[in-house]
């Protein structure tokens, strides 16, 4: 008979066995879950059962490949459905495979102080962050370890994600990055203006430009626009909450003040949201407000970006 340990500080007498026969079985179980089994051998499934809180230490150990959601989602819900006709026990597994069970999230962060933040009238394109905004933006924390992170394709907000989340430079299996040229501010000045594709990728070679245009030559802006691309941004946040938990989406205040209801943000700001309901959706106080920036009415919908409120979500 085999016994299967968990973690609780220091490795028990026999831990090596115990974690050797997980492993395989891990191994077996991602095995039959690509080639679609329906059937699985019951000693494996007691021992992806028996992982329970320990199964992130395994899987980050020696399933590097589970880095990525969609391959954990896919192996939860195959599991998961399997355990259920065999009526077993479900204690445990999907907080460890999928982390938190709460609604996706998405944390959006201002970047840090710019050249531009200090010196109106900044003549200069893409300005970067000043040595204060290097120093405040490694400051910056969110409540949860993020699973994606997007970014608009300018400098300071590339600078902001990598103070903040240094590993993203250098971890080859670290969280994943996106470059989104829809994050861009939502004003015409200089300073908001970046780059071309190759000058932008040449400062930041290990990062993926390829949805940037060769040359900054995005069209004007106008309300109506920078309305419509939020609620673009909104949508593709939505569809990726499908697979990420916690999206971290670093951008700039004006644009901010297209996406989301709420106060002007600060430099280095950082608030989190979660997706309204369908209800919430039809709530017109929830839907319409006032862009802080333009002063103007908004529709901030149909795809409803609310404020995350956690004591909220524990008193319910």
């Amino acid at each position: 008979m085999c016994i299967f340990w968990f973690f609780t500080g220091a490795i028990p007498y026999g831990a090596e066995n115990a974690t050797r026969h997980q492993q395989n079985s891990l191994q077996q179980f991602r095995a039959l879950s690509d080639m679609g089994s329906t059937t699985i051998e019951p000693h494996i499934l007691e021992a992806m059962i028996s992982f329970q809180g320990s199964l992130p230490q395994y899987i980050a150990q020696y399933m590097d490949e589970y880095n990525w959601p969609e391959v954990r989602r896919k192996h939860f819900n195959h599991l998961k459905e399997l355990i259920s006709k065999m009526n077993g026990t479900f204690t445990g597994i999907e907080s460890s495979i999928m982390g938190p069970t709460t609604s996706p999230l998405v944390h959006i962060i201002r970047h840090g102080q710019s050249l531009h933040n200090i010196e109106r009238g900044y003549p200069h394109r893409d300005p970067p962050l000043t040595d204060a905004g290097h120093e405040d933006t490694k400051q910056i924390k969110i409540s949860a370890v993020p699973d994606l992170i997007v970014i608009s394709p300018m400098t300071r907000t590339i600078q902001t994600a990598m103070n903040a989340f240094p590993s993203i430079g250098s971890a080859p299996n670290g969280t994943e990055v996106q470059i989104w040229p829809d994050l861009r501010e939502a004003h015409d000045a200089i300073c908001n203006k970046g780059i071309s594709r190759a000058d932008i990728s040449a400062k930041f070679p290990h990062l993926n430009f390829s949805e940037c245009p060769e040359e900054w030559d995005h069209p004007p802006h106008t309300t109506d626009a920078a309305t419509i691309r939020a609620e673009k941004v909104r949508g593709r946040l939505k569809e990726l909450s499908k697979v990420y938990n916690n999206i971290v989406l670093i951008t700039h205040r004006g644009f901010i003040a297209f996406l989301v209801k709420g106060d002007r943000y600060d430099v280095c700001e950082t608030r989190s949201y979660r997706f309204g309901t369908d209800d919430e959706t039809e709530e017109d106080s929830l839907r319409f407000g006032v862009n802080v920036d333009t002063k103007a009415q908004q529709d901030f919908g149909p795809t409803l970006l609310v404020p995350h409120n956690p004591q909220k979500n524990l008193n319910a």
